[in-house]
């Protein structure tokens, strides 16, 4: 499976692309958005038909681009670090995401598109609101029989429904930030691990990451990434 999404931050490249021309700026995002797209280096070859310029005015964009650090160029190809890095890391998301999702199918009980708990649940609901309807007894007797009326059990089935989803979350975002803040205790020193322990708290504290400030919601993403990042070297190394 090919992964169709890869991290991009819009702070990084204007601030990575500051100095480039507008010309080489335009060569530099075509080879990183076709290295992406094929998930490896490319040849320039590639790079010249998807371009549609002079060949002399691209050999020179790419002998800037190099000497500017952006790019490597080999004989045959061109490669930039931080593309293969990004898709490297989505490809582990998303090999990572294909080994857990019948698990959390499983421990999560979602309801599947056609059938399932769920359509099973509202289609007693139904059945039952139809026998009060339609009934020929008094409908208060008939809707003490269910214990408060049709939007009490609709009630009490939401939540049951939405406390086994939401279940595995808690659990598995309790345990991410738990792994965040053994991975700060190792690797960062000082102040930055005093405010990372914070943030990891703050976000513990809001119990979502919706509820979670946006700024803390950037802190933690930071040092997922660097997380992740230790975890991937770790496992090339060996």
């Amino acid at each position: 499976m090919k992964a169709r999404r890869h991290d991009f931050y819009a702070d990084d490249w204007l601030a990575g692309t500051l100095e480039l021309k507008p010309y080489d700026r335009g060569v530099y995002i075509t080879i990183c958005a076709l290295i992406y797209s094929r998930g490896e280096s490319i040849g320039v070859e590639l790079l010249a038909r998807h371009c549609g310029v002079h060949r002399n005015q691209l050999n020179a964009s790419i002998r800037r681009l190099v000497a500017a650090g952006k790019i490597e160029e080999s004989a045959t190809s061109l490669r930039q670090v931080r593309c293969e890095t990004e898709i490297f890391l989505s490809d582990l998301r998303l090999k990572k995401w294909a080994e857990n999702l019948p698990q959390f199918n499983k421990n999560s009980e979602l309801p599947l598109p056609r059938g399932g708990r769920a359509t099973r649940d509202a289609r007693k609901i139904s059945t039952k609101e139809d026998k009060i309807l339609n009934s020929d007894s008094d409908p208060v007797r008939a809707d003490a029989r269910l214990g408060g009326g049709v939007d009490d059990l609709v009630a009490g089935v939401l939540a049951t429904v939405q406390a086994k989803v939401a279940a595995p979350y808690v659990g598995k975002r309790d345990q991410w930030l738990n792994n965040l803040a053994a991975f700060v205790s190792d690797a960062f020193d000082g102040n930055a691990r005093m405010e990372a322990w914070q943030a990891i708290e703050d976000a513990r504290a809001a119990e979502s990451r919706k509820a979670t400030p946006p700024h803390i919601r950037r802190a933690i993403d930071e040092i997922d990434k660097l997380f992740r990042a230790a975890g991937t070297f770790a496992e090339a190394a060996e």
